[in-house]
Parts: C-alpha cells; structure tokens; sequence
C-alpha cells in the first residue's frame, strides 16, 4: 500500500499546488537536509516536512490514506491527468492486468468462479500456496499447503482448475480431494465469483486539455501520442 499512498500523494500535491509542486521536491528536500547529513527522520517529523514543502495543508489526506482503511481514491486522481482505471474480475490466473489501450477496455461478462487461493508457481501440482480469507477454499476447510488432486472426480492440473470449476452449475457444491501432508482428504467447495482484484489503466482519448498537460507535466514526455 506505500507505493499506492505515495502515488496519490504525488497526484494530490501536483493537483492542489496547481502544478507549482510535487513529491519530487519533497524527497530533494529530504535528501537535501536528512540523506546527504546523514541524519535519520523521526516519525513525526515527516508529515510537517511534506506540508512544507508542498505549501499545503495535508492532515486530512494523512489520517485517510494512513490511518484509515477506506480504499485510496487513486481513480479519482489518476482521472485528474486523464488516465482510466478500473477493478474488474482476472479472466485467468495468470491475468495481471496492466495497461490497455482504451479501444481494448471491455466488460467481463463471463462469470468466473474461483476458489480464493494462490498457486505455487513453477510446480506440476496443484499447490496450494495461500488461501485467501473468506474465499470458497477457506470457507470449505482447505489449508496453504493443501495438495489438490481431483475435483468432482477428474484429476486436477494447474492449468486446467478453471476448467474443472466452471463444470458445476453456479452455487452448487463440488467434492474436491486433497492431500495434506500424507493424508488425502474430500471437502464439499462451493466456487465463488472472482473478485474485481485486478486493475486495468489506459490513456483517455477524449482528455481534457489541463488534464494533457498534467499529465506531460507528471511523466515528462507524454505516450499520449504513441500508446
């Protein structure tokens, strides 16, 4: 979450401070009077020194992106030098997401169900290498480190679990077999929908002259004509 705190706090510096400012001259000025004297930043210290800098008055942004657990308004500002983002469900387990072009932006229309795990990578098995909270396999009983071996009686193979999920209708309960340690257990998992977990970030074709030229301000030589 810091570099997602520091991000918006760059975009929120630039945006109040008309441009005049950002975290650039803020980590200068750190360098300047704490790294380049080798001296450390007390706790305390840090938040005056960005208000500082920056001119700004930025309690309220501390206390929320902080101290808070409500989600960083980072579409909000992103829209501010014409950049999109949205969550949306990953088509696959190997969908990162990332940046599209704006033509590419589409609905998932396809419901996905997943059982809320993560697998190790690079292994023949099905490996389980966490278990996300609230997830169908958590739900269910199963464990990180849990060996899933069948499910609704095929075999189970990395590549093929979505496959194997989406052959129960939606809501129904599957058996799913699996070793724990030398034991081989059979839990009833219901797949879940796939949470909007993976975000997408394009380059807004109908910006907002102020928002180009945030945008150039921020990255430097904007990709606006070449993304």
């Amino acid at each position: 979450k810091g570099s997602l705190v520091a991000l918006l706090l760059d975009l929120t510096i630039r945006k109040r401070s008309g441009g005049r400012c950002s975290l650039d001259d803020v980590i200068r000025v750190l360098w300047t009077e704490y790294g380049r004297m080798d001296r450390g930043v007390g706790e305390e210290e840090i938040e005056p020194l960005i208000e500082a800098v920056a001119g700004l008055e930025l309690k309220q942004f501390f206390q929320q992106a902080l101290r808070g657990t409500d989600d960083l308004a980072l579409a909000e500002m992103l829209e501010s030098v014409g950049v999109g983002m949205r969550l949306r469900p990953a088509r696959s387990a190997d969908d990162r997401g990332g940046v599209v072009q704006a033509s590419a932006v589409e609905d998932v229309s396809d419901e996905r169900r997943v059982l809320g795990v993560r697998l190790q990578k690079n292994s023949s098995e099905v490996l389980l290498e966490a278990v996300y909270e609230d997830g169908a396999a958590q739900r269910a009983g199963m464990a990180p480190g849990d060996v899933l071996v069948a499910v609704d009686g095929i075999r189970a193979w990395p590549e093929g679990l979505d496959r194997l999920l989406a052959r129960a209708p939606s809501g129904e309960a599957l058996p799913v077999h699996l070793f724990r340690r030398d034991e081989l257990l059979e839990f009833r998992v219901t797949p879940l929908p796939a949470p909007a977990d993976t975000c997408e970030l394009w380059l807004r074709e109908h910006a907002t002259q102020p928002q180009r030229a945030a945008l150039d301000a921020w990255l430097g030589d904007s990709p606006a004509e070449t993304a």
